[in-house]
């Protein structure tokens, strides 16, 4: 996947400046995967994706303040 730059609108409205995608490892709930991430040059708080918690099978259970994967599910 190539480095580039390229202008999005934000919920807001407003236009942000994304670039990569940069694929980064990432470790959640047990779960390794290789996932691309898009940056900003700014500072703001880490978001990750809608699509990296799918990749991951990730499962949030508000209800007893629990994530895991669905790859190491056991039973609760």
């Amino acid at each position: 996947m190539p480095n580039d730059r390229r202008t999005v609108k934000s919920f807001g409205g407003g236009e942000v400046t994304l670039q990569g995608p940069r694929c980064l490892q990432l470790h959640i709930c047990g779960v390794t995967i290789v996932q691309p991430f898009y940056t900003i040059d700014d500072e703001t708080p880490i978001i990750i994706g809608f699509d990296a918690l799918v990749a991951a099978r990730i499962i949030i259970d508000p209800f007893r303040r629990l994530a895991y994967s669905h790859f190491n599910y056991i039973g609760l």
